[in-house]
């Protein structure tokens, strides 16, 4: 079901312009997930292989066909004042009865451990709540990606529970998942 309502097409913070997907950003996000490969590998499940700079144009072009149909709410940051890629993150996975979404994120290896994807959440929690009318907020992420984990506490999400034997990692190993939660009267 796509968004009946206004999201804007750009946010900005402090020291990120966080902005819709397009096709012509491929070769700055191309560059970001081959120099952190090895961790998005180990986290997340899009990340199966270095993808060549074909795919991720072709991925950027359903995340913008996605964004302009209002099915995804992708977003792609920038440093402001470099206007270097930095991250990717969004509003996915909606339940409009609730309405909840989840925040994902993911940061290139070179601007890590500088606040950014801090920074991004908290400026998508607020538009979550404040123009989306989110009544839930969540962030799940691998039990052992601690990372991920402390971007969430450090955003005030609270850590609600752990779905056992959830996911298979790479490996094919069993892994848990921690779920993490803002709720409307939590903000």
């Amino acid at each position: 079901m796509p968004m009946s309502f206004d999201v804007p097409s750009s946010i900005l913070t402090d020291r990120l312009e966080l902005r819709a997907p397009r096709v012509e950003d491929a070769a700055a996000v191309n560059e970001a997930i081959l120099e952190t490969f090895d961790q998005l590998h180990r986290w997340l499940p899009w990340a199966l292989h270095p993808p060549s700079l074909e795919e991720t144009i072709e991925v950027c072009t359903r995340m913008a066909e996605k964004w302009s149909e209002r099915k995804d709410f992708p977003l792609f940051g920038f440093e402001r004042a470099s206007g270097r890629f930095v991250l990717g993150a969004g509003l996915h996975r909606w339940d409009f009865a609730v309405p909840s979404f989840e925040i994902g994120y993911w940061c290139r290896k070179t601007a890590q451990g500088k606040g950014y994807v801090k920074e991004a959440v908290l400026a998508i929690t607020k538009m979550g709540f404040e123009v989306v009318h989110a009544n839930r907020i969540e962030i799940r992420c691998d039990a052992e990606n601690n990372a991920s984990a402390a971007v969430a506490r450090a955003c005030g999400f609270e850590l609600e529970g752990a779905l056992v034997n959830h996911r298979r990692n790479v490996h094919g190993n069993l892994n848990n998942t921690l779920i993490f939660a803002q709720v409307r009267n939590d903000v």
